[in-house]
């Protein structure tokens, strides 16, 4: 897995709650991780504006989530459920390649528009109170908040064109400055 940090290149958005994991939901993770980002499926498709994020679960399982990161939502299906997928461990075998496959099947879904992007509540984004920043403080950006303060303190913004102009500003940045990433 690939620690974030300011020089290394990313293909797509992995997160890995590696901090609340045992070590067997750590091997998972790192099998998934790699099956993933090595899959000739995935790299067409891997630069696309979905995050998949790799959760501890029951016992020594993991749940593989999908998250826009503009709306800072989980995906859901039609009955408005978590779109998730539970991982378990192998040892051998290409389980874990066939798991990779079925991951970036619903990945490629959401990239496409197959499934819709959850709607983003714009005022929510701009104050850090999404599903994202929840499970993933560290993607909060908190020049947003301040970027949609000065906006309406030194262009005399309403409230609402101000976080509407700094939510746009955050998903362009968000784009340039996605990584992979332990937390």
């Amino acid at each position: 897995m690939q620690v974030t940090n300011n020089t290394s290149p990313s293909f797509g958005s992995i997160q890995v709650n590696i901090s609340k994991m045992n070590n067997y939901q750590r091997v998972v993770s790192n099998k998934l991780f790699r099956a993933i980002k090595y899959s000739e499926n995935y790299s067409p498709i891997a630069e696309k504006d979905v995050d998949i994020y790799f959760l501890p679960s029951k016992g020594d399982d993991i749940e593989v989530r999908f998250m826009d990161p503009y709306s800072g939502r989980f995906f859901r299906d039609k009955d408005n459920k978590i779109i998730r997928q539970q991982v378990g461990y192998s040892g051998k075998g290409n389980k874990f390649w066939n798991l990779a496959d079925s991951v970036i099947e619903n990945f490629r879904k959401m990239v496409t528009g197959e499934i819709e992007r959850p709607k983003a509540n714009v005022h929510k984004v701009v104050i850090g109170e999404t599903e994202m920043t929840r499970i993933n403080p560290a993607k909060t950006d908190e020049d947003v908040y301040e970027h949609a303060q000065s906006l309406m303190k030194e262009l005399d913004y309403t409230q609402e064109e101000a976080e509407q102009s700094a939510f746009e500003q955050y998903k362009h940045l968000y784009h340039i400055d996605n990584k992979d990433a332990d937390f």
